[in-house]
């Protein structure tokens, strides 16, 4: 017998985003700060940066969605 899958609310989903987006900016951050302070290689960089801009896309999308529940 099939189980209904749990959906998350809109808000929900918001919250889960902010959250997400606030813990991850600062450690990616300092993982960029650590990794280009010493390390040769340029992929660890891009890896940095594209961290970075998940998390950004992730506050982004956590912010507008809790003002649009309002």
């Amino acid at each position: 017998m099939d189980t209904p899958e749990k959906q998350l609310t809109p808000k929900q989903t918001a919250w889960a985003y902010l959250i997400a987006g606030i813990i991850c900016l600062p450690i990616s951050c300092f993982y960029l700060y650590w990794d280009t302070s010493g390390a040769p290689g340029a992929w660890s960089v891009v890896f940095g940066w594209v961290a970075v801009a998940m998390s950004l896309v992730a506050l982004w999308r956590g912010i507008t969605g809790l003002r649009r529940l309002k």
